[in-house]
């Protein structure tokens, strides 16, 4: 009876994934990356696919490697993680709205919170590539996240915690190791998108 529970939810979870595509093409995170260089005067870049394969490439990497952190590879990067129906205009606005925290006169960021923006407008960046993944997750114990972080890895081979923000579907899940065996665990999923700027 449980585990026909937790395939219901790990399918309902998955068709949710396949009706969230909408403004995730090239074109989109293009036109709204483009739209707010006009706003300040800095000239459009253009797609690249060898930018957005690297994205790609390093997206699944975090999926693999379980922790958010910037590639420091050869392009400069914005990261963004939500619910599964975050669209990729979505994360370059929440990246644009950083703005109101840039400070003209000093070009300088107040509080060092407007460092996504600034890589949007960046004016020697001329190429972009773009990537998104699907997580699914198994998230535990709001105490835990709270003592422990909000980027848990894998653990007894589950996800045992990754945020609070997401709703998810309370299942008992029995897993072997007495060490968490009988907790309650909810299934949830969430969407990452990177987008990469090749600087010419």
């Amino acid at each position: 009876m449980e585990m026909s529970k937790i395939a219901l939810a790990i399918i309902s979870l998955v068709s949710l994934a396949t009706v969230a595509h909408a403004q995730d093409s090239p074109q989109d995170f293009l036109n709204a990356h483009n739209a707010a260089r006009a706003s300040v005067g800095v000239g459009p870049m253009r797609w690249d696919n060898t930018v957005a394969a690297f994205a790609r490439s390093y997206i699944n990497g975090l999926r693999d490697g379980c922790r958010m952190v910037h590639s420091g590879g050869p392009y400069g990067e914005n990261l963004a993680w939500g619910s599964p129906d975050l669209a990729g205009t979505a994360a370059v606005k929440m990246w644009v709205d950083e703005r109101a925290n840039y400070d003209y006169n000093s070009n300088s960021c107040v509080g060092g919170q407007c460092l996504h923006y600034t890589q949007v407008v960046w004016r020697n960046s001329v190429r972009l590539g773009c990537a998104k993944l699907f997580l699914l997750v198994v998230l535990w114990s709001l105490i835990a996240w709270l003592l422990l972080g909000s980027f848990f890895c894998w653990i007894y081979g589950v996800l045992v915690a990754f945020a609070s923000a997401l709703a998810g579907i309370e299942v008992q899940i029995q897993v072997d190791d007495a060490g968490i065996a009988g907790r309650q665990f909810s299934l949830g999923m969430l969407k990452l998108v990177i987008c990469m700027a090749l600087i010419g």
